[in-house]
């Protein structure tokens, strides 16, 4: 669903010699299986083997998830890590900002909780467009607690991005939040 040397992110060392040792482990399989064309070809040409693509893959639950009630205010969720060169929450606070200005939200009524390493560049975002009184920084959490969050939003928000290098990477995030059957609001 995604690689693990991502051109983009450059976030491996010796990203030469992860693509030699993946195509060692790759040299004895009889194909790969991908989500997307996009990434297919660039399995292709980086490791020269037979590619499926499955298209609409099954999900399967990943673990115990607990059933949660919707957080009482209206709540957009956002857990896990940023990669700040290529994700930005600033239209999703534009877009609040500009609602809360022409009255048609409430800021009593809502809130955007966020759970990750990333607390720091989250506060920096709400304190640029004056929404800190709607931010709630959970911090770290485990993996339940975070599922657990995703299911009691009212939205949950994926941050993605595009690179003309690399199309079609499906982040593992997105499963989880169609696996918690609430709204997604991404934003690339």
């Amino acid at each position: 669903r995604d690689p693990a040397v991502d051109p983009l992110l450059q976030n491996v060392w010796w990203p030469g010699f992860q693509h030699w040792v993946i195509r060692k482990l790759l040299s004895r399989t009889q194909f790969l299986t991908t989500v997307s064309e996009g990434l297919a070809e660039h399995l292709r040409t980086h490791y020269q083997r037979p590619i499926q693509v499955i298209l609409n893959a099954p999900m399967r639950q990943q673990g115990e998830h607990v059933q949660a009630q919707h957080f009482e205010q209206f709540t957009i969720v956002y857990t896990g890590s940023l990669y700040p060169q290529q994700q930005s929450a600033a239209p999703l606070f534009q877009a609040i900002q500009n609602l809360l200005e022409e009255g048609i939200l409430n800021p009593a009524e809502l809130k955007l909780l966020v759970c990750g390493k990333d607390g720091a560049l989250w506060r920096s975002w709400a304190r640029e467009f004056g929404l800190e009184n709607i931010l709630e920084d959970r911090g770290m959490l485990n993996h339940a607690e975070s599922l657990s969050l995703q299911h009691g939003a009212h939205l949950n928000l994926l941050l993605s991005w595009n690179s003309p290098g690399l199309q079609g990477i499906l982040s593992a995030k997105v499963f989880e939040y169609l696996q918690a059957k609430r709204p997604i609001l991404a934003i690339i």
